[in-house]
């Protein structure tokens, strides 16, 4: 799956995207008011800014010779807050929470009811599973650089702290809980409650889940 991710980037087109702030009316005001906004590749929006209709304009860049760009949170059933970064390629579903800040890199799967909390970073193709949580500031690695064969997986139920690292090609066993700041540097089996750097298991974990339903 890493080549094909490599792929993936590497023979994408590069896109640089802006928003057109537009003045199409005369005002009496010493500073332009602008009425309308176009978005879009840049070319195509410098092309239609010679239109006679149009006074004056601003630019602002969006993004730079980008080569995969966001994806709209509309297409997704799940409840997106404002900030959260998601790349066209990802997968979320049913009732799946992205906090504010989060990054979802491409072909990142997120699982039903599953919340990634505020500053989260989900890498490229990382699988992740119904009914986790994934701590303010966690990392979940990719697979593209370096490059992995396996991507990460975390199996359902998984509670994953604040600032911990999960490196590439983990697999995270259902009903673990991996604490605030460990670096988990090899597979974890299902109900192992991990800590430190590098994460090791302290006891069984009991319960069967950690989220909060109302939450979702």
């Amino acid at each position: 799956m890493s080549n094909e991710l490599v792929h993936l980037v590497a023979n994408a087109q590069r896109s640089t995207q802006v928003k057109a702030y537009l003045q199409t009316r005369e005002n009496h005001y010493a500073y332009p008011v602008y009425d309308a906004v176009m978005m879009g590749d840049v070319e195509q929006v410098k092309s239609f800014l010679s239109n006679e209709h149009i006074l004056n304009y601003q630019l602002e860049v969006t993004s730079h010779q980008s080569r995969i760009g966001l994806e709209n949170p509309m297409h997704y059933p799940a409840r997106i807050e404002p900030g959260a970064l998601i790349r066209k390629g990802v997968e979320i579903e049913k009732d799946a929470v992205i906090l504010m800040g989060a990054v979802l890199n491409t072909k990142a799967k997120i699982g039903t009811k599953t919340m990634i909390d505020m500053n989260a970073v989900i890498g490229s193709g990382a699988q992740i599973g119904a009914r986790c949580h994934i701590g303010a500031g966690a990392v979940v690695a990719g697979m593209m650089e370096p490059a992995c064969i396996d991507p990460v997986v975390i199996e359902d139920d998984v509670l994953i702290g604040a600032n911990a690292v999960i490196l590439e090609g983990i697999k995270v066993g259902h009903h673990s809980i991996i604490g605030a700041g460990a670096i988990v540097t090899k597979n974890v089996n299902p109900y192992s409650v991990m800590v430190g750097v590098p994460a090791r298991k302290i006891r069984e974990n009991k319960q069967e889940s950690c989220i909060e339903p109302e939450l979702r």
